[in-house]
Parts: C-alpha cells; sequence; structure tokens
C-alpha cells in the first residue's frame, strides 16, 4: 500500500515465497527507507530476531521511525481520519479491487523442488 502498487510476481507465486523466506526481497524505489526497513524487521524468518517478537513487544513496534506520526492514543479512541477513504455504492462494491481472470490449477511435477527446500518452515501449518 505504501508503494501504490501490487507486487511483482516474476517466476510465481511458489517462486516469490522462496525468496521471501530465504529473504531476498526488492522494494521499490519509491518505499522510503523507514518503510523498508520496518517490512524487513517484521519479515525476518527467525522469530528471535523478528519486531514486534523481542523483549520490547508490540511496543517495539509503534516506536518504529515509519509510525513516528501517529498517535496511538488518537488511533485507540478513533479520533484519526483515515488517508484512504474509497467511495463505496454498498456493501457488495468491489470497484476498488483489480480484476483478475481465473487461473486453471497447475500440479507442480517436479521432485526434490525448490517448495520442498522449504517444508520445513511451514510444519503444522
Amino acid at each position: 500500500m505504501s508503494s501504490e502498487k501490487l507486487p511483482h510476481f516474476r517466476g510465481g507465486l511458489v517462486l516469490n515465497t522462496c525468496r521471501i523466506c530465504e529473504g531476498k526481497i526488492k522494494y521499490p524505489s519509491s518505499l522510503s527507507p523507514d518503510a523498508k526497513d520496518i517490512i524487513h524487521r517484521l519479515c525476518q524468518v527467525d522469530p528471535t530476531r523478528r519486531l514486534g517478537n523481542l523483549r520490547g513487544g508490540a511496543q517495539d513496534v509503534k516506536n518504529h521511525p515509519w509510525f513516528r506520526d501517529i498517535d496511538f492514543d488518537k488511533l485507540y479512541r478513533r479520533e484519526l481520519v483515515a488517508p484512504l477513504s474509497p467511495t463505496l455504492s454498498g456493501p457488495g462494491d468491489t470497484r476498488n479491487f483489480d480484476y483478475y481472470e481465473d487461473e486453471a490449477v497447475r500440479k507442480s511435477t517436479s521432485e526434490g523442488s525448490v517448495v520442498k527446500k522449504h517444508d520445513h518452515m511451514f510444519a503444522g501449518f
């Protein structure tokens, strides 16, 4: 949302999931250094290094520079004005969402694929 662009899935969803698991994320140049930093720190694969999962907990997230202009007390009291408020014609209005054609389901035929390399990260998921 910060870049106002959808993620570019070069190589497909599975390959991109693997890139994320390996920490190989390319950020749009339009993202601020603070936005890149908070995304990087929230997406840490190792939970012992993940922002919000450290000693300070949620307060660490709230104290991150990306949130410097947020008054969390006003947010809690619902006193903040949303930066974007889309116009809706009713509860079922989907005009603000992109339309995608349904894709045929494809079953992977490769044994020992790159997906299996990361299966342990999703055990019990």
